[in-house]
């Protein structure tokens, strides 16, 4: 079975310049810096475009049936702006692509609007722009287009300076946002439908023998737009409803369940039928039937001489993917993926996939050392509510060759995981007292567990007791941000702000969370910079499912993006 269906987004490839067309307002000189400008902080939120679509010359959208395909066409614009504006020049470029995502053309427009009347609090103005192309035609019905570098240029009052060396135009007011892409829309859609298993893993708080099972759509042709996609699950005698599930839907089942799925994408199957298998059994999970391990002892050698090795697995006749991580979440890359040796203390997991069926399920194996002791006096953990951070300090009577201090934090049953590291005092028969700050907490909040793993200098260590504190949850969001291309290839993630009215130039934090690897969270100031470091961490993430989280202030979303 084939576990993904979905688009081979290319890069941009060599552009076809098709040339400047519009109601032109040209420069005069062949002065590039007259397209310069720095904008004031009010001037930020002054034409800001909300959304681009198909549209006749009234401005009224089309759909996929009625679009108009050729070498004109009419897209609209809905903005909104702050104040009125005079002499507003539009410059953008617009791609064209199909639906395989590859780049075939692109066109730079230049457009006087002239004067701009401001936008009332929940309402938006529009403009529609005329496209012509030349040679060449665009096909809405299989291919998209995508609006780039969108820029608005004005002047400070009604009047123009006809002799000026910008051909009249005054630069100076403008509203130049971060190089985003704004999808085209389309009314209607063409799709394509999928599923996949996503990992079973034990003590994860699901009951015994469960599993997810993640549905999803992706849109082949039509561009993006908002839709409303209501899913229908049957489960045996259940019928399962789940009104404006968005474009993934997430359901746990146990092996054996027969499930016919189905959807409704506003309040239609689709514009262009795509099949739905009529039934799937999910299949049995697998086990490791026998295995071997071998702790690390230091009294044996002073390098790490742990070892797993897997000798049998049912059912045996399946082929199977072995993904190995430590507790740190670093991936290993064994020359045998079956047989790990020279291993250190602590926790590693084995991912499974069968590659027959698509199960996945994930395996522990705690190797251990020999601990010795610290005599702690005080212990405890704090929520702060105005930082929302968790304050952990801890104190010692006595120390003997003590290393450091790793703090490991379990956010949902007993998987601990390390999040920071603290010098000890090595020698001490006095108070020494430690502080840590966990600054990164679970999204959803819940019951957190702490604990500390002391080192000694030759390796040894010993656990301490768990604390455990509750921390709220976060308001999560959802359409605030869109990441494209979706699915992708890793080589040119990015992610764009799609509803200005939820952020408000907060830095950000985010990170890449995958069923067995994650990155660590980033904190940077702004969107650009998110962007400039996602090409890499995208590029490094399994194939498969997985998630962009971006906080900002008190909100959170969750973005899932298919890798191929």
């Amino acid at each position: 079975m084939k576990l993904f269906k979905f688009l081979f987004y290319g890069l941009i490839g060599s552009l076809l310049l098709f040339g400047v067309v519009m109601n032109g307002y040209g420069q005069g000189g062949g002065n590039i810096d007259c397209e310069e400008c720095r904008p004031a902080n009010n001037q930020r939120e002054n034409f800001v475009i909300q959304e681009a679509y198909l549209s006749n010359s009234d401005g009224d959208r089309l759909g996929v049936d009625d679009c108009v395909s050729g070498n004109e066409f009419w897209i609209t614009l809905d903005y909104t702006s702050r104040q009125e504006l005079y002499n507003v020049k539009l410059l953008f470029d617009l791609f064209i692509k199909n639906n395989d995502g590859l780049v075939v053309g692109s066109i730079s427009i230049e457009y006087f609007l002239g004067t701009v009347l401001s936008t009332n609090p929940g309402e938006q103005g529009s403009v529609p722009i005329l496209i012509k192309l030349d040679d060449n035609t665009f096909d809405c019905r299989n291919q998209v287009l995508e609006l780039f570098d969108t820029r608005a240029f004005w002047t400070p009052n009604e009047n123009l300076n006809t002799n000026g060396q910008c051909g009249g135009y005054a630069p100076g007011l403008c509203s130049n946002p971060p190089l985003v892409i704004i999808p085209v829309g389309v009314d209607g859609f063409v799709y394509d439908f999928d599923y996949v298993f996503e990992c079973f893993e034990e003590n994860d708080g699901t009951p015994d023998g469960t599993v997810d099972v993640t549905f999803f759509v992706t849109t082949l042709a039509g561009g993006i737009r908002p839709a409303e996609i209501d899913w229908i699950f049957q489960v045996g005698d259940d019928l399962i409803t789940v009104p404006d599930g968005g474009f993934s839907y997430t359901i746990n089942l146990k092996p054996g369940d027969v499930i016919k799925p189905d959807l409704e994408i506003n309040s239609d199957e689709s514009d262009v039928p795509f099949t739905i298998p009529s039934s799937i059994t999910i299949p049995d999970l697998f086990d490791i039937t026998e295995d071997n391990k071998t702790d690390n002892d230091p009294n044996l050698s002073p390098d790490p001489n742990g070892s797993i090795t897997i000798t049998e697995i049912n059912p045996a006749d399946d082929e199977y993917i072995f993904l190995w991580s430590d507790e740190n979440g670093n991936i290993l890359d064994p020359e045998d993926p079956k047989n790990l040796t020279g291993l250190a203390g602590g926790e590693y997991t084995l991912t499974m996939i069968n590659q027959e069926t698509g199960m996945c399920r994930t395996f522990k194996y705690l190797i251990n050392v020999t601990p010795l002791p610290v005599l702690y006096e005080e212990y405890g953990v704090n929520f702060n509510h105005s930082s929302r951070s968790i304050s952990f300090n801890w104190s010692t009577t006595k120390e003997w060759e003590a290393s450091h201090f790793e703090i490991e934090r379990a956010v949902s049953g007993t998987q601990f995981e390390k999040i920071g590291e603290v010098k000890a005092a090595g020698w001490s028969d006095q108070l020494t007292e430690y502080l840590f700050e966990d600054k990164i907490l679970p999204l959803t909040g819940g019951n957190l567990l702490y604990r500390l793993k002391q080192v000694d200098f030759n390796g040894d260590f010993e656990y301490s007791k768990v604390l455990s504190v509750r921390v709220p949850e976060m308001q999560f969001t959802s359409g605030v941000w869109r990441a494209f291309p979706n699915p992708t290839d890793g080589s040119s993630l990015r992610i764009s702000l799609l509803d200005a009215g939820n952020y408000n130039q907060e830095p950000l934090t985010f990170r890449l969370i995958h069923p067995t690897a994650q990155t660590e969270a980033i904190s940077v100031p702004s969107e650009k910079e998110m962007n400039e470091m996602l090409t890499d961490l995208s590029i490094r993430m399994p194939k498969g499912v997985f998630v962009v989280e971006i906080q900002w202030g008190q909100k959170v979303e969750h973005i899932k993006v298919l890798k191929k």
